[in-house]
């Protein structure tokens, strides 16, 4: 795509500093918001109040000063409230010029509620799951798999179906899971927004969702694993998986040597988030 087409939120393969491998702890405002979306994007009378790629298009939307400023999830509010706007099911006079956008969040939510798109208990409710979805769930889809072979066919066969034959939902989400070797190391990114296999790992770490990851990965993967302080062999083939709005993906990391006699609960916990994001591998002390 030539530059002058390229939206300032597809951040592919541009140049950028070294990855801060930053985190936080998110506030409530941030889970509302988060919670907010996932129930625009779940389909309610037959419809869905807003797609992700709606979504996403009104934040590339947002102009270049207003990109660069704005936190990830005052970038949401803004967006989701645009869309709201644009869709016609909520009027802009109705939300008002709040600053700082956190107070928007609040004054959107109320709004949504008054017209009975979205109910405070439901909010609260996905929050709550939100809590709940941590990495753990995805440590033990993977050391089912490394325990039992049949079930490790299913999962890279159909990653979606094989979670939730072990009572894992994934309500409309594709799994792709992509398999270690001794050959291949694979790596998950997402260089158009943050799509991430939030049901299995939580939500995304603020080093996912930069620029520098984003832009990087896709062009010296190497260069940026070293900065995780992983060091793949030259040997070794590295395959960068770009997620989209209706596939996420998710690393099957190797078994490392020394664990054969290990049962399933301490296999998952050598399984970390980042083993499974594919810019670390599990460890025995």
């Amino acid at each position: 795509m030539s530059k002058d087409k390229r939206s300032h939120h597809d951040m592919g393969g541009q140049p950028a500093g070294k990855v801060e491998l930053t985190e936080h702890d998110y506030a409530e405002w941030e889970r509302r918001i988060d919670a907010m979306n996932v129930l625009l994007f779940g389909i309610k009378d037959g419809r869905r109040l807003m797609t992700v790629d709606e979504h996403r298009k009104n934040i590339e939307a947002l102009a270049p000063g207003d990109y660069d400023g704005l936190s990830y999830y005052e970038k949401w509010v803004a967006s989701t409230a645009d869309t709201m706007v644009e869709k016609g099911l909520v009027r802009a006079e109705e939300l008002g010029d709040y600053k700082p956008l956190q107070m928007m969040e609040s004054r959107l939510r109320e709004v949504l509620i008054g017209k009975g798109y979205l109910t405070q208990q439901a909010i609260e409710a996905e929050v709550e799951s939100m809590r709940s979805r941590t990495p753990e769930r995805g440590a033990r889809v993977v050391a089912r798999a490394w325990l039992d072979g049949d079930f490790r066919k299913s999962l890279l066969q159909n990653g979606t179906a094989a979670c939730e034959s072990l009572g894992l939902d994934l309500p409309g989400l594709k799994l792709v899971v992509v398999e270690n070797t001794p050959q291949i190391h694979n790596v998950i990114v997402c260089t158009l927004c943050s799509c991430y296999p939030r049901m299995l790992l939580g939500i995304p770490p603020d080093w996912y969702k930069s620029f520098a990851y984003r832009s990087r990965m896709v062009k010296e993967p190497r260069k940026v694993l070293a900065e995780f302080k992983l060091s793949i062999p030259e040997s070794v083939a590295i395959r960068v998986h770009d997620s989209t709005a209706d596939m996420r993906y998710m690393v099957l990391p190797m078994r490392p040597a020394g664990t054969e006699s290990w049962d399933e609960t301490r296999l998952a916990g050598i399984v970390t988030r980042n083993c499974m994001v594919g810019v670390d591998v599990p460890k025995v002390a």
